[in-house]
């Protein structure tokens, strides 16, 4: 069996959704009781779900992520300044040691 990858999933899901389930409540805070279930509006989800924001697993998700990139410091701020290298070209030229008895000839 194929499984869609997660983003796609969610959309699929939601255009299969019927059209009273995404009609957004004017009180986010509101209940809805549709065949003895009760729903709640997902801000998340961004349509009527049996969970509320609160209980969302997407949102428990985004809100773990936001806490752990505040938690990170700043690169900029935790960076210490690096000393900086210079490289200088130099004229010179190593000598070649002879160790020929050139003066025997």
């Amino acid at each position: 069996k194929k499984f869609l990858p997660i983003e796609e999933y969610r959309k699929k899901k939601y255009n299969e959704a019927p059209k009273w389930m995404k009609k957004a409540p004017k009180d986010i805070k509101s209940t809805k009781k549709v065949d003895d279930k009760t729903y709640h509006w997902c801000t998340y989800h961004k349509m009527w779900q049996r969970h509320t924001s609160e209980e969302c697993a997407i949102g428990k998700k985004t809100n773990k992520d936001k806490d752990e990139s505040a938690a990170k410091p700043k690169k900029k701020d935790d960076a210490k300044e690096k000393p900086k290298v210079e490289y200088k070209p130099t004229n010179m030229r190593a000598e070649a040691n002879d160790d020929s008895d050139d003066d025997d000839y």
